[in-house]
């Protein structure tokens, strides 16, 4: 949803949070609200989330797979 949806006291934690750049992020480029350091900062916080999660996802795999046991043939 919009950031403009949320209450004031919230839209600098949703700014900040992953679930952004699904639908308001790809939005607000095409409304034309975000341009210049806005922007970049807005890419920036995309690609440090990328970088994150990718990292969190690496880490899980590699413990689930120490972990794993199977059995059969």
């Amino acid at each position: 949803m919009p950031l403009s949806f949320f209450p004031e006291a919230a839209q600098q934690f949703v700014k900040l949070s992953p679930f952004r750049f699904m639908y308001s992020f790809p939005l607000e480029i095409f409304v034309e609200k975000l341009s210049g350091m806005d922007l970049a900062l807005a890419f920036g916080t995309g690609l440090f989330w990328i970088a994150t999660l990718y990292l969190l996802y690496r880490f899980l795999f590699r413990k689930g797979i120490r972990i794993y046991t199977g059995f059969g043939q």
